[in-house]
């Protein structure tokens, strides 16, 4: 970093690295400015960050404009429309010098979502990449059968008690046994030891 590189702020004036001491009398340079990243720039160039697009926030009513659904929709129908916007604005699917404005409607999609959903981002994008198993949408119940706990009809584990359509004991071997049952079909049980 050079003496003669400025720092840019959202539009507002350039303040050289050196003198931090005009900041107290500008605060409007520090105001929000977690969203705003410095960028250094040239003395010839000049570089703006903004915290919106398109210099103008989203509204309810414009959120659902973004992402092309009625305000009555269902909270499964806005959220097939996000993902479909996320497809269609995604910067690998859009080429040929769109992948400014790929990033932009991406950023104005997100921003959408989360007015209209109870989510913030990062809910939104960690829950896309989350192991489905560590959040389940319902309970799951184990139902398989323990060759070494599950013998005789007594056992406490009992998996012909919990699921008698799926298991049965066999009488012969003193244990219990899977079985297919196929009623569309009719090809009958098939079972499994």
């Amino acid at each position: 970093m050079t003496p003669s590189s400025s720092f840019q702020y959202g539009g507002t004036i350039g303040i050289s690295p050196l003198s931090f001491s005009n900041a107290a009398a500008n605060r409007s340079i520090f105001t929000r400015a977690s969203k705003f990243k410095p960028l250094i720039t040239s003395p010839n160039r000049v570089n703006r960050v903004s915290c919106c697009f398109d210099d103008e926030p989203l509204t309810a009513s414009s959120a659902y404009d973004v992402l092309g659904v009625d305000v009555n929709c269902s909270a499964a129908q806005l959220k097939a429309a996000f993902r479909t916007k996320v497809k269609q604005y995604h910067p690998d699917v859009v080429t040929r010098g769109g992948g400014s404005d790929s990033d932009i409607m991406i950023r104005r999609v997100i921003q959408a979502y989360e007015i209209l959903s109870n989510y913030s981002k990062s809910e939104i994008i960690e829950r896309e990449c989350l192991d489905p198993f560590d959040q389940p949408e319902c309970e799951a119940i184990d139902l398989f059968v323990n060759e070494v706990l599950c013998v005789g009809k007594g056992c406490p584990y009992s998996c012909v008690n919990r699921a008698p359509h799926v298991f049965k004991f066999s009488s012969v071997t003193g244990t219990a046994h899977a079985t297919l049952q196929d009623r569309w079909w009719g090809l009958g049980d098939f079972s499994y030891e």
